[in-house]
């Protein structure tokens, strides 16, 4: 089975934010408009995962193009149970809850109505309570999936319900320790990951 059809699938990429956690998402959608309710399925294993379920609530970031990517490393690649996802991000607080103000076009406020337990995952249903466009980017392109694998060259951390082990590179290079970007070829001077921004002494040569 070729498994890259499933990238094909339309995505986004979404922070999503409790009291006391945050992470990244991939998978939230719009089930009904009136009332609006969406939908987000998380791994369980998330410590985001336990606040929401506890807490009720949950906002939604809608990542763009032009996030920066210490937001892509500290929210998509670190835990919030030994991480302070909230120390050096720009973040602000609406009813509550946290809603990054820079690298989204937009947020909404989350109301879990009901949930269904897929094993690995849980689904939330949540109605929207709130909703607002972010005045520093909500002009930007809405960051979709198939651009951070396409574009970006992001890998899913392993958390993700689309994530897939990655095949070994069969070109020379380095990936990235943190968030398994490939770098064909030797790294430049002063090199950064792209996708999560930290530097070359995080990169390991392969194969």
């Amino acid at each position: 089975m070729d498994k890259s059809v499933l990238y094909k699938l339309s995505y986004g990429l979404y922070a999503i934010g409790a009291q006391g956690g945050a992470c990244i998402v991939n998978t939230v959608f719009q089930i009904t408009s009136t009332p609006a309710v969406i939908a987000l399925s998380m791994n369980k294993d998330n410590a985001t995962h336990d606040l929401i379920k506890n807490q009720g609530h949950f906002s939604v970031s809608i990542l763009n193009e032009d996030v920066p990517p210490e937001i892509i490393r500290v929210l998509g690649f670190t835990s919030s149970r030994d991480t302070d996802k909230f120390s050096g991000l720009p973040w602000k607080y609406e009813q509550g809850l946290p809603v990054l103000e820079n690298g989204s076009v937009g947020y909404l406020l989350c109301e879990i109505i009901s949930s269904s337990d897929l094993g690995t995952h849980t689904v939330f249903f949540a109605a929207v309570k709130d909703a607002a466009l972010n005045p520093s980017g909500q002009n930007s392109h809405v960051m979709t999936y198939e651009y951070y694998h396409n574009v970006i060259k992001g890998s899913a951390p392993k958390n993700a319900p689309t994530y897939q082990a990655p095949e070994a590179p069969k070109k020379e290079g380095y990936v990235c320790s943190v968030c398994g970007y490939f770098h064909e070829g030797e790294l430049p001077e002063g090199f950064k990951c792209p996708v999560c921004g930290v530097p070359a002494e995080m990169f390991k040569k392969v194969p």
